[in-house]
């Protein structure tokens, strides 16, 4: 589980490294449940090269990090300053880790603005405190409203990566303007 966990984290991280000592690092010595569930994460780690290289870029060009902690956007907000075991991953993407053994739900910060789920598609209001059902297939991800998230079709390796074919998913903010 522990294993699982911290490769699903790791995708969204600049570096995805799983070393160990006196353990294998490689996911062929695991589970066939946990080479299906990281295989998942690592095609989607794939899949979001063209994000990823935009964060890479912005980093090059403005030294924006990559990881970003809540309070990146509303420095003031002295609740977000006090979450720290979530991030946004670029702007528009927040990672909501799961960090405890057994973990059946996770309770986590949202922010304010319509969010959605990444893996179900589902919108979620933020702007407080939520609780998510959480299983060892996937962690929390959310897209912040107005996002688009350009992937790339899933490849081997990077040597297929291609810049002709993308596929931008966009995430409609849907909430009405104030007046």
């Amino acid at each position: 589980e522990l294993y699982i966990r911290w490769l699903q984290y790791g995708m969204f991280n600049p570096i995805v490294r799983p070393h160990g000592f006196q353990v294998p690092p490689e996911p062929i010595f695991y589970s066939n449940k946990a080479q299906d569930i990281l295989r998942r994460y690592t095609r989607l780690r794939y899949q979001l090269l063209p994000y990823n290289y935009t964060l890479a870029w912005e980093n090059s060009a403005k030294g924006t990090p990559l990881a970003r902690p809540l309070f990146y956007y509303a420095p003031n907000d002295t609740i977000l300053q006090n979450v720290s075991d979530e991030y946004y991953w670029g702007k528009s993407m927040l990672i909501v880790p799961v960090t405890q053994a057994g973990q059946t739900e996770r309770r986590f910060y949202l922010p304010a603005g319509q969010w959605f789920n990444f893996h179900t598609g589902q919108p979620v209001s933020g702007g407080g405190w939520k609780t998510a059902p959480v299983s060892l297939e996937d962690i929390p991800v959310f897209v912040k409203a107005g996002s688009f998230i350009p992937m790339a079709p899933p490849m081997q390796n990077t040597d297929k990566y291609r810049l002709d074919t993308l596929s931008v998913h966009y995430y409609p903010d849907v909430s009405e303007p104030d007046n």
